[in-house]
Formats: C-alpha cells, structure tokens, sequence
C-alpha cells in the first residue's frame, strides 16, 4: 500500500495471512471431521467473510443480532447468535427470522417468550448455554437434570426447535501450556458427554458446539462435540502470540501509526495511536502489561516479520488518542517524527471494532460493518 495516504493511526490487514490462516483451521475441523462455524465477530467485514466462503465455510456465529442481519446482506443465511437471546430485542428478530436460519441461545426458556410472536417464518434452533469452567454464563455442565428440564420445557414451545448444547471455554484465554490446553479439552469433552448422554437419555438428542481460538489452534481433542466456533485465529493477536497459540507470521493485523515523538535515551517514543485504536485490553509479556508489538515501517508493500526478534518495539501505554511504545535504545534511536510504527494489537477482535474500514497490504480499502 502507498504509505503516503497514511496520516493518522490505520488499521491493515495481511490479507495472505488472513487466508492462511483461515484454510489452516478449515483443513484442520475437515480433517478431524468437524463442522468449522467460525465466529465472524473479530473481523466484522464482508470482505473477509468472502475468504472464508472461498475455503467452503457456509455457516457462521455472531454476537448481537446488528452482526447477524449485517452478513445476512451477502447471503450468510445459517447463522448462530452465540450469546443468550436479550428479550428486550424481540421485535428485531420479526426481520431476522424472516431472512436467517438462526440458532439461539438460552439458559432459560422464558427469555424466549417476548420474541416468540415475532418468529414468523423459520424455526430456530435452540442451543441450551452450557457452563463447562469459564464461570461467565451458563448452566452448570454438572447439572444435568436442570439442563435436562429446560430441554423438555424446549419441546413443548411449538415456535422453536431444541438443537443440543453449547458452549466456550473462556478460560482457555489464560492457558499457557500444551498441557493446560489438553486438560482444559479433556474436561470440557467429559463433561459434555455426560450432559449429551443425560439428555439422550430422557429423549433429546443433542448436537455439541464448542470452541475457542486457542484449544481450536492447538489440540486435537475433541471426542463428542460436532461443531467448533474459534473466531480470533483469522487475525490473531499479541494475546495469542504471548501465550504460544500463534506464531508471529500468523498476526494478520496491525495498526499503522504515525510517530510524534522520540526519546532515544529513555527507549520510547510516542505514536498517534490510543486506546480509541486498540482498546484498553492487554497481553502479559514476561510479567509485564503490554497492549501491542510493533515494527518500523519503512516501504510500501514491504512484508511483516516473522520471527519475534524482527518486532522491537512493545506498545506499553495507552492515553486516549496516543500511545507510547518502549524498546532498546538503538531501535528507537532509528525512530523519527513522521515515521510509521506497525502495532500488532493485544486483542485484534476490539481493535477491528474501533475502525470502519481497513486496508490490506496491497493498498485495498474495505469497509467493516461499522462503516
């Protein structure tokens, strides 16, 4: 892309990593016979959903209902809202179930009571919220028998259809370890088999839908569920980096921002770029709180790094509108005003959200669904 369009904190997307990224998950749900429902809120763009139609990808997740009637519009018809149905939205969903296949979510089934008069042409889906250890939402896995009751009250609500069980491992976020990953899918699959076998059991057959970016990216092991729903490895991000779920050459995005001010001598230099760019969300890098990692950019085109080395820069304080990056005196000292420093963010899904538009590498420009 021509840097010199660049005058203010840009968001750019590796459009080859983005793919790569997305036909490694692809081969990998294929492989281990798994139905891949990427959820499309990281990247929030009909541009890259296209990348994903073009490695097969037909069903997609969202997290609000705007998202689901965003990607309706090219067509995105097998859609699961992953997040407990808000009754207070019940009159939207007159649209909604009018253009969508829609799966919902609930944990209990008068919340779907509001938005029933509304249902007037498919019958959703319902997933029942399963909590498996993130301790955010959910019925407790270990509960079966109030899982069970709501399935029943399910059944007996003719405007829906009860679908199986549902649910995401949060905690996975803090794993570090190949073993902690494993343990954490050892458990979730345990406890969902139990669920799914109480619920066979008293009649309900149960379609499994787990998933979260870093047990999707690393283990193997998911023996009983049917679907995954990872989001965040489209982009990745300086969470996953640091927790050894990606490799370097995997961070598809990165803002761009112009650099304002350099202290060589105390190793930083401060960039136009905040926390109204990248949000406030963080990484843990060696102990220490980090909202990004950056390189220098210094031609058009040129490609991003691959090795952690060739990344000097650490992005390690945010005000509202500007940020500060630190490194060793040497790499700032090659740092002036006017510059561009690339910032891989901590957490690319909330980054993505701050922007209405983003260039790939090759100088396109796409819109998001905040446009």
């Amino acid at each position: 892309m021509n840097l010199d369009i660049i005058s203010k904190p840009t968001l750019v997307v590796d459009e080859a990593r983005c793919r790569s990224n997305i036909a490694f998950m692809a081969e990998k749900a294929r492989r281990l016979g798994l139905t891949l429902r990427p959820h499309f809120k990281t990247h929030q763009s009909h541009a890259i959903g296209e990348w994903f139609r073009d490695e097969g990808i037909t069903r997609i997740t969202v997290s609000s209902v705007e998202m689901a009637l965003y990607f309706n519009r090219k067509k995105w018809k097998d859609t699961t809202l992953a997040i407990p149905v808000n009754p207070r939205e019940a009159a939207i969903f007159f649209a909604l179930n009018r253009m969508v296949s829609l799966n919902l979510v609930v944990t209990d089934p008068v919340s779907l009571d509001p938005i029933l008069p509304f249902l007037t042409e498919h019958i959703p889906g319902v997933f029942i919220k399963v909590d498996c250890g993130y301790g955010r939402a959910g019925l407790k896995a270990e509960d079966t028998g109030a899982i069970v009751k709501v399935a029943q009250a399910l059944t007996l609500i003719p405007k829906v259809a009860f679908k199986g069980i549902l649910t995401h491992d949060g905690h996975a976020y803090y794993a570090r370890t190949q073993q902690e990953i494993e343990d954490i899918r050892t458990s979730t699959n345990l406890k969902l088999a139990n669920v799914k076998a109480a619920l066979e059991e008293a009649g309900f057959p149960a379609f499994v839908s787990a998933g979260d970016t870093p047990t999707c990216s690393r283990s193997d092991n998911w023996y009983g569920v049917d679907e995954i729903r990872p989001g965040n490895f489209v982009f990745y991000d300086v969470q996953q980096w640091v927790a050894g779920n990606c490799a370097p050459g995997q961070l598809a995005t990165a803002v761009y921002c112009p650099v304002i001010s350099v202290t060589p001598g105390e190793g930083k230099a401060l960039l136009y770029g905040g926390s109204i760019h990248f949000s406030k969300d963080s990484a843990i890098e060696d102990g220490k709180i980090i909202y990004g990692a950056g390189f220098p950019v210094l031609e058009d085109e040129a490609p991003w790094p691959e090795k952690s080395g060739d990344i000097p820069f650490r992005l390690t304080g945010l005000s509202q509108e500007h940020g500060v990056i630190t490194g060793s005196p040497e790499a700032i000292g090659q740092l002036k005003p006017g510059h561009l420093v690339a910032v891989h963010p901590a957490h690319s899904c909330l980054t993505m959200r701050q922007f209405n538009r983003f260039f790939t590498l090759d100088g396109s420009e796409e819109q998001t669904m905040n446009s």
